[in-house]
């Protein structure tokens, strides 16, 4: 419930080497402190300037989320790593906290974050496991009808757990039928 590109030259500070935005150099930087670049690449709307640290790279998109889960789509389908998706009402973070600590005394294991289980913390799950890791856990949430198919799309898990089915969604989906 946040806008990111709010947030940043902040991250650029804190050594951020890149990031999509939907917006132009000019736009990012108009008013801002601290920003790297000069004019000249404020004018001319560049994909990439430089920093202080060197290279900052700007990817401009129509669409930041939409980029965001093509990229963690093409970084799944390269990948070699089996995925299972943990799905449910309750229990998805204790049961991938449990399963990972099991699985991880002979595989090399990457899972959620917390609980990154949505359209943004799935791709940034994807994007944050390391081209070692044999088994890639991943919570799967959802707020209405669709969602863990549209997640299931860019994760395409070659095993589900599904936890407890309850009424925790009976407010946007009408009936614990509708939520299985």
């Amino acid at each position: 419930r946040f806008d990111g590109h709010d947030f940043i030259w902040e991250a650029v500070s804190r050594g951020a080497m890149g990031f999509l935005t939907s917006r132009s150099y000019a736009e990012l930087s108009s008013g801002q402190k601290g920003v790297p670049g000069d004019e000249s690449a404020a004018q001319s709307n560049i994909s990439s300037t430089r920093s202080q640290k060197g290279d900052l790279a700007i990817i401009q998109v129509r669409d930041c989320l939409a980029a965001l889960q093509a990229l963690a789509r093409e970084v799944r389908n390269r990948s070699s790593y089996r995925t299972i998706g943990l799905t449910g009402s309750t229990g998805k973070t204790s049961t991938k906290d449990f399963l990972k600590s099991i699985l991880a005394k002979r595989f090399k294991v990457w899972a959620t974050p917390k609980s990154y289980n949505n359209e943004v913390g799935l791709p940034l799950t994807i994007l944050g496991a390391d081209s070692q890791d044999e088994i890639l856990i991943a919570e799967l949430g959802m707020r209405g009808e669709g969602q863990i198919a549209q997640l299931c799309e860019i994760l395409r898990p070659d095993m589900g757990i599904v936890t407890r089915i309850g009424p925790v969604h009976l407010e946007t989906l009408g009936s614990e039928d509708r939520i299985a």
